[in-house]
């Protein structure tokens, strides 16, 4: 996510990386009683449905000859279904209400400022789209299906941050990988799946890449270990960089695509507000200088939207699309 601006006159001037995602659609009231319902409903299909992908992982497994025909039938089928996730992430909402159970099911991952993509590897190819489908880069990768060597079948579908200054993709969820669908999958799993399937092949993380590939790390949302991550400055591998914000994530949610309440986003210097825990001194410095509570900004977002509406320019970004707005706020 590009860095925002923050405003250095008297007139507050708020980030806007979320504005445009946080549109007039209820978000703010009730966040947990929606989010409930979300849950209950998806233990409700678990139990009385069998998803169409739900078996793929056991399709894959049967390399046999006689089944080739049936397998690939399959896989094109599942081709098909992916597209339209070129444009699909599992988008978060704003941590309005803190979750009751936030330490017991809820894992949270530091973000650091990037580009939000969707990786797509298949036929030897990798591309990479952003979160509206624009192709944005193609390159051969070690990623299932990735790569030259790799079966002109395997397809993998990762949720990643770009960050060119590191030429590296930070991945921060999985969609499907080596042709096995993880969709259904609790976070927690696919979270478990996916370090361990980054971590056991150091080629996706060599000096001899074009691109790397780094699993972004997770950990249980206990307010200690939130304290203790956000007390000091983030770096990943020994390198530092700025954090844009915090995803949580419920830990038995199946990806969705879309915006949901089952993954909230804070920025750093609102912990303290929303968590009442310190962070680092260098988060509340990014601070924006007239920012009081994340409600006033969401208050600002309703006030502020039909106006802002016609002069907005949207560019890339990490978690939604940036509102660059030409007027300051207000007093």
């Amino acid at each position: 996510m590009d860095k925002e601006n923050v405003g250095t006159t008297s007139k507050p001037e708020y980030p806007s990386q979320h504005y445009d995602l946080y549109k007039y659609n209820g978000l703010v009231a009730n966040q947990c009683t929606r989010r409930d319902k979300i849950l209950i409903e998806l233990k409700k299909r678990r139990n009385d449905q069998v998803d169409e992908l739900r078996g793929i992982d056991e399709i894959f497994e049967d390399d046999d000859d006689e089944n080739g025909e049936e397998l690939m039938e399959v896989v094109e089928h599942c081709r098909k279904r992916y597209k339209r996730y070129h444009s699909r992430l599992m988008l978060s909402e704003w941590m309005c209400e803190v979750p009751v159970d936030l330490e017991e099911n809820w894992l949270f991952k530091i973000c650091p400022v990037g580009v939000r993509n969707i990786v797509v590897a298949n036929k030897g190819l990798t591309k990479v789209y952003n979160r509206r489908g624009e192709k944005k880069s193609v390159f051969q990768s070690n990623l299932p299906g990735g790569g030259k060597f790799s079966k002109a079948i395997t397809f993998t579908l990762l949720d990643c941050i770009y960050r060119a200054q590191e030429k590296t993709y930070y991945v921060l969820d999985v969609l499907v990988w080596n042709s096995h669908s993880l969709l259904n999958c609790s976070t927690e799993f696919r979270f478990f799946f996916l370090r361990n399937k980054l971590l056991e092949d150091p080629t996706l993380n060599s000096e001899s890449n074009k691109f790397n590939f780094v699993y972004l790390t997770d950990h249980q949302a206990l307010l200690p270990t939130i304290e203790e991550e956000l007390g000091r400055e983030y770096s990943i591998n020994e390198i530092e960089m700025a954090v844009d914000g915090v995803l949580f994530y419920h830990k038995d949610c199946p990806y969705l695509s879309g915006q949901t309440p089952i993954v909230t986003w804070l920025k750093p210097y609102m912990i303290p507000e929303k968590l009442q825990l310190p962070v680092h001194e260098s988060y509340l410095a990014n601070k924006p200088k007239n920012y009081t509570t994340l409600q006033e900004y969401l208050n600002y977002i309703q006030t502020k939207y039909k106006k802002k509406r016609s002069t907005e320019m949207i560019v890339d970004n990490m978690e939604a699309e940036i509102i660059e707005e030409s007027n300051e706020m207000d007093d």
